[in-house]
């Protein structure tokens, strides 16, 4: 085999995998109407930093605030209605309230699609009203997760911001 047919080889076999990575990808986003990172595996924030954990340390507030993970969300083209779960994990009792905004970072100023209530420790929502609907197509959004503490104030803590892909489609 000649240099240059070697050449075409190792090319193709690149293309294929770029193509195979960029269909699981694809799959992933659009396979049900959010993708939860590792089955609600949760981002721990403590002061300082940010850390992944499946397994409570000890109290809320020692270990930090726990927020919910989402990499992707995909919502129907032809309502302002969109399934999406926003919870405040039970492990943050006695420790943090959470409010979710949904972010729109595609126009050419951000804007604010969803605000929700106070989330105490084990309540959710799951169906939202967007301010509107939006045209099919793929969109940069962010969800910022900001935690209160349950004190008389409702101190407003470090919040979290989760950059994802919002996929619109007619007949989701």
């Amino acid at each position: 085999m000649d240099k240059n047919n070697k050449n075409k080889r190792i090319a193709l076999i690149l293309a294929g995998a770029l193509i195979l990575a960029a269909l699981i990808l694809l799959a992933k986003c659009s396979h049900g109407a959010q993708m939860p990172v590792k089955d609600k595996q949760s981002v721990i924030v403590p002061e300082g930093g940010v850390v992944l954990t499946d397994e409570p340390k000890t109290s809320s507030a020692e270990r930090g605030v726990e927020i919910p993970g989402i990499e992707c969300l995909e919502i129907n083209a032809d309502t302002a209605q969109a399934q999406l779960d926003l919870y405040n994990p039970v492990s943050n009792r006695d420790a943090y309230y959470l409010s979710f905004e949904l972010i729109l970072l595609s126009s050419e100023k951000p804007e604010t699609l969803y605000l929700s209530p106070l989330l105490a420790p084990g309540e959710s929502v799951g169906g939202i009203t967007l301010s509107h609907s939006l045209a099919p197509g793929e969109y940069d959004a962010l969800i910022k997760v900001q935690p209160y503490q349950m004190d008389a104030d409702r101190t407003m803590t470090n919040n979290a911001e989760l950059k994802i892909k919002l996929t619109v489609r007619r007949g989701v």
